[in-house]
This record gives structure tokens, C-alpha cells and sequence, in this order.
């Protein structure tokens, strides 16, 4: 199964939010990729900051400050190719900081594309992350928020090395840091009212993906982890989806 009928893209246009760790960037371009071969036009951005795009991720790369001026790049871009990225400037050679949540919304009633792709927080590469107050930074048209948790972060210690602040989710769970992080300490972070959810548009579809799953042991963790996320979140998340996106079949299960 492919992702976008996973998370229910068959409509145009859809604005997707993604967030957290463990294969975020990965699952937003592998996204990208199946929607553009599918003839929509697809724009790639970020709220945050992302690295610089290379030629396999996107047909081409638009970097503009001036708001009028980003629309008619983005205009003319679309007449040539499907698969677009977009950034506000760059912040280093290899990386750029992208578009406030107004702009994006801007950009989401002009119906420029049918499809706008939005890394909407960063997790330094890290599988788990913990929320500050001012984030993640999704926009008010959101349309889908994916969030998506590597299952290697279980069994692991709780520390810099598998998780992206790690001091607030030691104060969020009630944790020590170097702790040993287990399946029930991930589903208290995805549930937490401080968490992701809190960001998630009143009409906005929420799906969360735990990524990474390679072998029986982490299909029997990532089982466990969406039973316990959809038992404590049902409302608010649509689906639990098990998965490996570096796969050519990215999708193991759907749990809703």
C-alpha cells in the first residue's frame, strides 16, 4: 500500500504538516515522490529549517524573501515541473530556513498546487523528540498532521544521542535522564496533551507513523506502541500506521 492512500490523500488540494523523528524528512520526500509520479504538483517547504534539497529529492528549488515575488516563481516553476521545493533564505551553505505558518496558509488558499508538503519541526536526526511550548510550528490550513516516531529509540537511553530534547521529556513523563525508554514512555510522549497534538488544526486529519520497523521484535514493539497510543488517543488520532519509508513497500500495518 502506498503512503498518500494511507493517509487518506486521494483529494486535492491537502495541506500535510509533518513532524518529530525517526524518518520525518525521508517520509515527506518518499510522500512527495508518490504524488508527483502520480501527476499532482507538489509543493515541498518547511516552517523550521531543512537541508538544502539535491536534484533525487525535487525537480527544483526556489529560494525568495519577498512574498509576491515567491508566488510568481512558484507559478512559473509549476508550468515545467511537479515536484517543487521552496525556502525563505539560506542560514548556511547547506541548509535554509523556510516560510512562517502565515505565508504557508497564504500560499494554501491560492491553490497554487494540489499538494503542499511541510517539515514543520526539526529533531537533529533523532528518533523521539520533546515539545517546547512554541512548537511544532504547523499552520492553521493543515489539513493532515503526520507524526512519525522511530521504533530504534525504544530500549535505548534516554539522552542527546536517540532523543531531540531530552529534558523535556524527562519533565514530561517523569523520567531520569540515561533511563531506559520503553514502549509506554513513547505513547506517553505521542499522547501528551503538551505534545504534538496541541498544534493540531480543529479539522485537521492526525496520523501518527512509527518508523524503522525491520524484524519481528520491532513489529511487536510498534503493535504494543499504536494499541497503547489509539487506547489513550482515539479521538484525536485517525490512524497508527507501521512502517519502514526507505522500503519499497513503505507500509507493514494500519491501526485505527
Amino acid at each position: 500500500m502506498k503512503l498518500k492512500e494511507v493517509f487518506d490523500l486521494t483529494q486535492r488540494p491537502a495541506v500535510i504538516s509533518i513532524v518529530g523523528g525517526g524518518g520525518k524528512t525521508t517520509t515527506m520526500y518518499a510522500l512527495a515522490d508518490e504524488l508527483a509520479r502520480d501527476g499532482a504538483q507538489v509543493l515541498v517547504t518547511t516552517t523550521t529549517a531543512f537541508y538544502y534539497p539535491d536534484e533525487a529529492q525535487v525537480d527544483c528549488v526556489i529560494i525568495e524573501k519577498e512574498e509576491d515575488s515567491l508566488y510568481k516563481k512558484l507559478e512559473a516553476a509549476f508550468k515545467d515541473f511537479n515536484k517543487v521545493a521552496a525556502a525563505k533564505e539560506f542560514i548556511r551553505k547547506d541548509k535554509v530556513v523556510g516560510f512562517s505558518p502565515d505565508i504557508i496558509n497564504n500560499l494554501a488558499e491560492k491553490r497554487l498546487f494540489d499538494y503542499i508538503l511541510i517539515e514543520a519541526d526539526g529533531s537533529r536526526g533523532r528518533s523521539l523528540k520533546g515539545y517546547r511550548d512554541n512548537e511544532p510550528v504547523v499552520p492553521k490550513k493543515t489539513t493532515h498532521l503526520i507524526m512519525v516516531v522511530g521504533i530504534d529509540c525504544i530500549g535505548k537511553q534516554l539522552n542527546e544521542t536517540w532523543v531531540h530534547r531530552p529534558e523535556v521529556v524527562v519533565s514530561a513523563i517523569k523520567k531520569s535522564m540515561n533511563s531506559i525508554i520503553t514502549v509506554n514512555d513513547v505513547a506517553q510522549i505521542l499522547v501528551h496533551p503538551k505534545g504534538f497534538l496541541k498544534a493540531l488544526p480543529g479539522n485537521a486529519k492526525s496520523f501518527v507513523l512509527i518508523n524503522k520497523v525491520d524484524d519481528n521484535k520491532t513489529l511487536e514493539l510498534a503493535v504494543e506502541l499504536a494499541k497503547k497510543v489509539l487506547a489513550q488517543q482515539e479521538k484525536n488520532i485517525n490512524k497508527v500506521i507501521i512502517g519502514h519509508v526507505r522500503e519499497a513497500d513503505p507500509v507493514i500495518s494500519i491501526h485505527c
